[in-house]
């Protein structure tokens, strides 16, 4: 396989993530008029419980999978030289920008309409203000180093861009400019490890973390002389961390998205994201032996972005819907299965529609004006978050 073949075992696990993350987002539908719901009441439990619990660990399944790609696709140009700071800046703002754009703009709308109907915000209504709206601009509004930005007002899920734009500026720079090896990069993460135990800067922690140890163990296992010589390891190690997470006590894996100041938490954590690092170059060696069966279902990984980013205004869009038509808001609609079901069918729809007839198209004509002919380094080897 070659670097720029598309490996489609990566596209399908990084649009399942967003599927766990728009599952996990479900019981947001009970906190309209109410304080929550008991979990007894969301739909599907005995099958989505796992989601339900611990579907936030899929941003850190990103962070690991475009730490992982990154250092396939542009370790060696960066460092090189062969792709410019411009042209890196452009390659990934025309990738992020026009849809969290596009859904920035959207949640205000909706937060409007619905602030007509319920004399408030709902849901997320914290920090709607001028200055949130320009960190969203600039994509700082998670980088919690900066005073009064440790709180996501708007779209919530586009936090993890704020820290995926500051990781880009790391991985730059430090390939750029500073000789890498395995033991620096795992440093790196090994301080993001630190960041989230201590529970300071936690989210920025989170994406160090597992995009540098992503990262490193793709840098590491896919230099070709290591490539046939550890790959056995590679599995077994997969092996064992899967089942430490299946047989480890309850207790002991509990896992929550807030901070995780305790040494059983820090370590749950851990080995959730140490296990995604492992899984995704083991899907990178299996692609060849999967591509044909996952094919069909790649298009997951086109609109994973998409998925992400519309399902919280498609939510807030129903909250409308169901408002406007019911006389009032009735959260016991959201404990149907049938509902669920019919929601992930319109999210997909809306997210197919909005890969091929606005990312892509604005995609190309950023490019097209800031890069011109140039012919920059290949998209990537999975869809780019």
């Amino acid at each position: 396989m070659t670097m720029d073949d598309r490996l489609v075992t990566l596209d399908v696990a990084r649009g399942l993530a967003a599927i766990c993350v728009v599952l996990y987002h479900w019981p947001l539908f009970f906190y309209v008029t109410e304080y929550g719901a008991p979990p007894e009441n969301f739909p599907l439990l005995g099958l989505l419980a796992p989601v339900y619990d611990k579907g936030w660990l899929g941003a850190d399944f990103f962070f690991v999978l475009s730490g992982a790609i990154f250092f396939i696709k542009y370790a060696r140009t960066v460092s090189g030289g062969e792709v410019t700071a411009r042209q890196f800046l452009v390659l990934r703002f025309s990738r992020l920008a026009p849809l969290h754009y596009a859904t920035l703009i959207l949640t205000i709308v909706l937060q409007a309409v619905l602030f007509l109907q319920f004399d408030r915000f709902v849901l997320y209504r914290e920090n709607l203000d001028g200055w949130h709206f320009l960190a969203n601009l600039l994509f700082i509004q998670n980088w919690s180093f900066i005073p009064s930005l440790d709180v996501v007002p708007f779209n919530p899920p586009s936090w993890s861009l704020s820290i995926e734009a500051l990781l880009y500026i790391i991985f730059f720079v430090l390939l750029r400019y500073v000789p890498v090896n395995i033991f620096s990069l795992l440093a790196i993460a090994a301080a993001g490890l630190w960041l989230v135990h201590d529970g300071t800067h936690m989210t920025i922690g989170r994406g160090l973390w597992c995009f540098f140890l992503g990262g490193a163990l793709a840098w590491f296992y896919t230099q070709r002389r290591r490539r046939e010589r550890w790959k056995p390891e590679l599995y077994g190690a997969a092996v064992l961390l899967l089942a430490a997470l299946v047989f480890m006590p309850r207790s002991a894996s509990s896992v929550s998205a807030g901070p995780l100041t305790t040494n059983i938490e820090t370590a749950g954590y851990a080995l959730y994201t140490g296990f995604f690092a492992v899984l995704v170059c083991c899907l990178v060696f299996l692609d060849g032996a999967l591509h044909r069966v996952m094919a069909p279902f790649s298009f997951l990984g086109d609109i994973s972005y998409s998925t992400y980013l519309l399902h919280y205004p498609l939510q807030l869009a129903v909250i409308f819907a169901v408002t406007l038509f019911g006389g009032t808001y009735e959260p016991a609609l959201f404990r149907s299965p049938g509902t669920m079901l019919l929601f992930l069918a319109a999210l997909i729809a809306a997210a197919l529609l909005s890969f091929h007839r606005f990312e892509v198209p604005f995609r190309k004509a950023l490019r097209q004006s800031f890069l011109g002919k140039k012919k920059p380094a290949p998209e990537s080897v999975a869809s780019s978050n």
